[in-house]
């Protein structure tokens, strides 16, 4: 994946929970969008289906961040981080 996520190693369960989610969705978003470009560059512009499905997915993304953010301040408030079991 991206340089960052390869090189967070979160130990907290409800944070790894997300994540993984993240990893997946983050995926596919760049997959989706390397499909969409290929096909706008080969003249097919018949690509609105796909690129729907890419926007939900960074909307996705964008609360699953949201929520990763909610759990560390949780864990801040209570002395610890996402680095912590």
């Amino acid at each position: 994946m991206g340089h960052l996520y390869d090189n967070m190693t979160h130990t907290n369960k409800d944070v790894v929970e997300v994540w993984n989610r993240i990893q997946d969705k983050h995926m596919n978003l760049h997959k989706l969008g390397e499909e969409i470009i290929s096909q706008i560059k080969s003249g097919d512009y018949d690509v609105i289906n796909k690129y729907n499905t890419t926007e939900q997915i960074s909307k996705d993304l964008i609360n699953e961040f949201n929520m990763i953010i909610n759990i560390a301040k949780k864990l801040d408030d209570s002395g610890r981080n996402v680095y912590e079991e």
